[in-house]
């Protein structure tokens, strides 16, 4: 199994900056400005003996705000690899949101769900590194929790849902979900947990239709 740690950047590798005339601590915005922190490559490569692939995450609105080019950000990132070259470390990967919801380059403009703390680009970053993230992060749950396998109705974790409850035999024991998603892993959920609930919200357009959904898969359950 691949295992991995997740980095930040800006003040885990590298110094973060204070801008006196905004009063801020930001991101470096030339390339002038980036300086590693001192111990990261040592620290990269302690990872790297220990068996695990080391990968940056991070949120760099910088271009969508405007502060630099999406050149001068190339040029930084490239300054950061040559700074870890000469203390002989390197990244496995690295994973970039590029978004913000008020951002001046409308192409930038969005609440996306990579701009971290939402789960895009760790989600990205295990599939393309072949690492079973929620294996990993099962075993950290209490035990008695509510999960929600949703992001505003988007099914984050549905298509690993089998496992997820089979693997977290002990922990999950019920989960909150989307109505409308419900009946789609229906045999997946019974028989694997004790409680399910419902979100819905004040005037939700879908409240009847939700409804709809947990009688038919009442109806289904049966006596299972």
């Amino acid at each position: 199994m691949v295992k991995a740690v997740f980095l930040d950047r800006d003040g885990v590798i590298n110094e973060l900056i204070y801008y006196p005339e905004q009063g801020v601590v930001d991101s470096p915005f030339t390339v002038e400005q980036l300086r590693l922190l001192p111990g990261v490559g040592v620290a990269i490569n302690k990872f790297h003996e220990m068996g695990y692939k080391v990968i940056l995450v991070s949120n760099q609105p910088g271009i969508a705000k405007g502060f630099i080019s999406a050149e001068t950000f190339d040029s930084i990132r490239d300054k950061m690899k040559e700074e870890l070259a000469k203390e002989g470390s390197s990244l496995d990967g690295e994973y970039y949101c590029f978004h913000h919801s008020q951002a001046k380059v409308d192409e930038l403009k969005a609440n996306c769900n990579c701009r971290k703390p939402k789960p895009g680009l760790l989600l990205q970053a295990a599939r393309d590194m072949d690492i079973d993230l929620v294996y990993k992060i099962i075993y950290q749950i209490p035990k008695g929790i509510i999960i929600h396998f949703h992001s505003n109705g988007e099914p984050l974790l549905y298509n690993e849902l089998f496992s997820v409850l089979s693997w977290s035999y002990k922990q999950i024991r019920h989960f909150d979900t989307n109505g409308k998603l419900l009946l789609e892993r229906i045999n997946d959920i019974i028989d694997n947990c004790e409680c399910i609930t419902i979100s819905t919200f004040p005037n939700d357009s879908e409240a009847d239709i939700k409804f709809e959904d947990v009688k038919e898969f009442l109806e289904i359950k049966g006596d299972r």
